[in-house]
């Protein structure tokens, strides 16, 4: 699976896929999938779908959601632009405090 999508990549545009070329190409293979087991395009209903998925192989490798829909088979990291480049500001985990939007970006009150 992985060892096409790369191919696929390469023949396409001419150089290899970056890490994410690889996880868009998931996002939307794994949404389209939701979206069909949900027989719909309503948000609350992909989802229900996401929820009940059984492990999906990815090109990255697999997803899984828990019932609150929590990706639990590897950590959502949030960046952010600032500057016109990518800055770390953590995993959703140490997320769990409460994210706002100031003038320098999303910053996190615990």
């Amino acid at each position: 699976h992985a060892q096409n999508f790369m191919l696929a990549y390469r023949k396409r545009h001419h150089s290899p896929p970056d890490a994410a070329a690889a996880l868009g190409y998931d996002t939307l293979n794994l949404l389209a999938v939701a979206m069909r087991q949900a027989q719909s395009a309503r948000p609350e209903r992909i989802a229900q779908a996401l929820h009940r998925l059984k492990p999906w192989a990815g090109v990255t490798g697999p997803f899984s959601f828990d019932e609150q829909g929590e990706l639990h088979t590897r950590p959502i990291v949030l960046n952010v632009v600032r500057d016109g480049e990518w800055a770390y500001l953590g995993t959703m985990a140490e997320f769990k405090c409460n994210i706002r939007r100031s003038s320098e970006g999303l910053v996190k009150e615990c």
